[in-house]
């Protein structure tokens, strides 16, 4: 399933600090949320579909390559993880010579949606002192952090193995950011903010 997250886990924590009859110390409250997900399934796809699909099963289907069952390659797919060189913010996620083309015809043999996608882990925590000045203002000052461990989340991975040109000699030109993501999410974030409410 495109939408298959396995191990999916979501925690949050409230405290509120015990109040000790002193404005300067009561109504203190932390908060932390932690989230550990696995990614979504990839499906390595080819384009140039019309060139190729005899059977016209259309986009739901996607034509895909083969598995071309090479060294580190058994079950299919082999997960690298490791920085582009040369390319920053570029992570190679999957080997993309586990995979080579079809013959024209044919839709491939490489799995649906086979390659682990990358999941996630995320770390938010929060500091938050309400005020009460007056029976009708009450003042909150928060801190948040987003992200606090800093931890990279790799998204937008390539699953287009190549395209296929009807009437060249050599008909499969492979697309060479295949198995690279080309984006990674925000690092760290810090916020400090007042709010009056009356």
């Amino acid at each position: 399933s495109p939408s298959d997250i396995r191990p999916n886990i979501s925690a949050n924590m409230l405290y509120a600090l015990p109040s000790k009859g002193n404005r300067l110390v009561d109504e203190w409250q932390i908060a932390t949320i932690i989230g550990i997900h696995t990614g979504l399934p990839l499906n390595p796809t080819n384009s140039g579909q019309q060139s190729f699909d005899p059977a016209d099963l259309g986009t739901q289907w996607n034509s895909r390559p083969n598995y071309s069952f090479a060294p580190g390659c058994e079950k299919g797919y082999r997960l690298i993880k490791k920085q582009v060189p040369g390319q920053p913010g570029a992570i190679q996620w999957f080997d993309p010579s586990c995979y080579e083309s079809q013959a024209p015809g044919f839709l491939g043999n490489a799995r649906r949606d086979s390659i682990p996608g990358p999941g996630t882990f995320s770390g938010d925590f929060s500091v938050t002192k309400n005020t009460k000045v007056t029976e009708a203002l009450n003042v909150q000052f928060r801190v948040e952090c987003f992200n606090c461990l800093n931890s990279d989340t790799v998204m937008a991975v390539s699953t287009r193995w190549g395209d296929y040109r009807l009437g060249n000699s050599n008909p499969w030109r492979p697309n060479g950011s295949f198995g690279t993501a080309t984006q990674i999410e925000a690092p760290r974030e810090l916020r400090a903010g007042i709010r009056f409410e009356f």
